[in-house]
């Protein structure tokens, strides 16, 4: 039953991945008729099967159920450590986060009054256009073809959820910025502070989210290496805010 639900369901999506689909389906006329036929003998198979499958389901655990790393300085945190993403989404999402980063850091050379913050933005700007050329590569070299881009200045472009979180996972939130009230913050640096540790801490959640799938040992060091700068950097604003506004970031 399980094979004949795949086999299903590959007739709907084929090759493509779930962030390729997603834009697909949001333009419905781009869509084949016998794809629309696809759908709705994949719902006919799947509402049928859902009952005679849900006994074995319960009874047994996955065999393809992923463990989660036991690198402390990757590990999981509460919000995704039961969630994986795929290298290809990995790479399409954090390249769009890394330059909403960049967007937000490139303010800071005139907004910003204090010259760590100064700093901090030019740190963001060139780690991150660096990951940025990386996973250009890597994408490039897997799957041929250049990273889809993503609309993501109010959110992510169908991806994500009215509670702000990406498709119903949890703590995504900081995939959403408002650039508009960082560009007119009366208090640049402190409006600076608060929505790029929201953005820094979905960066490292994405991260961990792949490490707990990906067989690529580039995207490992990749992900490792973005848990590790940006965890450090969530750290310093949190202490500057505390110490400039006298409260917890």
């Amino acid at each position: 039953m399980t094979q004949h639900n795949n086999q299903a369901k590959s007739s709907v999506v084929g090759k493509a991945s779930p962030v390729e689909n997603r834009i697909r389906m949001a333009n419905p006329a781009s869509v084949p008729p016998k794809i629309w036929v696809g759908f709705a003998i994949a719902a006919l198979f799947l509402s049928s099967g859902l009952v005679a499958c849900s006994d074995r389901t319960t009874q047994s655990t996955s065999t393809t159920e992923t463990t989660p790393t036991t690198n402390p300085a990757v590990s999981p945190s509460p919000n995704s450590s039961s969630q994986t993403i795929s290298d290809r989404d990995f790479l399409t999402m954090m390249t769009a986060h890394h330059k909403q980063a960049i967007e937000m850091a490139n303010l800071a050379p005139t907004r910003a009054k204090r010259p760590e913050i100064k700093q901090l933005a030019q740190n963001i700007i060139k780690d991150q256009k660096s990951e940025i050329q990386t996973m250009a590569t890597l994408y490039k070299t897997a799957y041929g073809t250049e990273i889809p881009s993503m609309a993501m200045g109010d959110g992510t472009s169908g991806m994500m959820g009215k509670d702000g979180s990406m498709n119903g996972m949890n703590g995504m939130n900081g995939m959403k910025m408002d650039i508009n009230a960082l560009k007119n913050a009366a208090d640049f640096d402190k409006e600076f502070l608060r929505q790029m540790s929201v953005h820094h801490q979905t960066a490292t959640q994405m991260s961990q989210m792949v490490l707990q799938t990906t067989k690529s040992p580039e995207i490992r060091t990749l992900a490792e290496s973005i848990v590790k700068a940006q965890t450090a950097e969530i750290g310093q604003m949190q202490k500057w805010y505390q110490s400039w506004y006298k409260a917890a970031l």
